[in-house]
């Protein structure tokens, strides 16, 4: 865990799944913020869906540099759609003049957060802000 030079800041650390969000992809992320330790500034409170949806797909993973194994298997041969679509993004994300190959795209999306978990932890952040500046 970071810490901070003063010691009126501390960090807190949340784990969010994509799959407590409705999405189908089971991926963890961790999100480490800093924040002024006092009473009226409160953690980030990230609001999740209280059940898993009935599908469930892979984590999107590249395949770093030759397909390592994964998961007691090997990494399987997603199609750029496919990897946007479990990550919640729009198919048309890249769009057709995209200067990235299929290899360099496909790394992107798995080194990205899941669309859905950077909106939850946007609105957190956003309601945070608000109820300070109350």
């Amino acid at each position: 865990m970071p810490t901070f030079p003063h010691d009126d800041y501390i960090c807190d650390r949340h784990v969010l799944n994509a799959r407590w969000l409705g999405q189908e992809q089971d991926r963890s992320r961790s999100f480490v913020h800093g924040r002024r330790w006092c009473a009226k500034v409160r953690p980030l409170r990230i609001e999740t869906l209280a059940l898993e949806p009935a599908a469930y797909a892979r984590t999107v993973t590249s395949s770093h540099a030759g397909g390592r194994p994964r998961m007691k298997g090997r990494i399987e041969s997603l199609s750029v759609e496919e990897a946007l679509r479990r990550q919640g993004c729009p198919p048309e994300f890249f769009g057709p003049d995209s200067p990235f190959k299929r290899q360099k795209q496909l790394k992107m999306i798995a080194q990205g957060v899941p669309l859905p978990m950077g909106r939850a932890v946007a609105r957190a952040v956003r309601a945070a802000l608000a109820e300070q500046a109350a």
